[in-house]
């Protein structure tokens, strides 16, 4: 895999993509509920959802078109292989780099806990509070960066009066 190929990856995540940590509730666990991580990206063009399926693995949908709306293909990466995608392109990322940083603390975080309790710790294992405090401070974290987002206010340097009678 080349520099190219990461960065245009890691465009592609700054521009269409999205990185969680989400909360899913499972009676079936030992708290009722546990938290993962993922990397979505949603896109009408299909040539660069099929590229990262291709070159990074992960799961791809189709979303079919309703009333106005087109299809839209859905790329999503999980867990661990979500961690290594991140890691790979996390050079290269400009906008959602903060909240790759805080997915890839999370994803090694999960693994300490794996590493302690077993292979099947999501069922049986008594995490200690301060871990299940901090899974959900983390993705707290990625919730607020969302709804903030990147807002800068951008100042443009006004054009002469000639300079935009030419382009008006």
């Amino acid at each position: 895999m080349t520099d190219t190929d990461l960065a245009y990856a890691a465009g592609i995540i700054d521009g269409e993509g999205s990185i969680q940590i989400q909360k899913h509730r499972r009676s079936d666990y030992y708290v009722g509920y546990h938290y993962c991580m993922n990397v979505q990206v949603s896109m009408i063009d299909p040539e660069g959802i099929l590229w990262l399926k291709q070159t990074f693995g992960g799961s791809l949908q189709l979303y079919p078109a309703r009333g106005k709306r087109r299809e839209v293909y859905h790329w999503t990466i999980t867990t661990n292989n979500a961690a290594t995608f991140l890691q790979l392109i996390l050079p290269y990322l400009k906008v959602k780099k903060a909240q790759a940083e805080i997915a890839l603390e999370f994803q090694k975080m999960k693994r300490e806990v794996k590493r302690i309790c077993g292979h099947r710790f999501h069922k049986t294992c008594h995490k200690p509070l301060v871990m299940l405090q901090a899974e959900a401070v983390l993705a707290q974290k990625i919730r607020d960066l969302h709804r903030k987002g990147r807002k800068t206010e951008i100042t443009m340097p006004r054009a002469s009066l000639s300079a935009r009678s030419k382009y008006a």
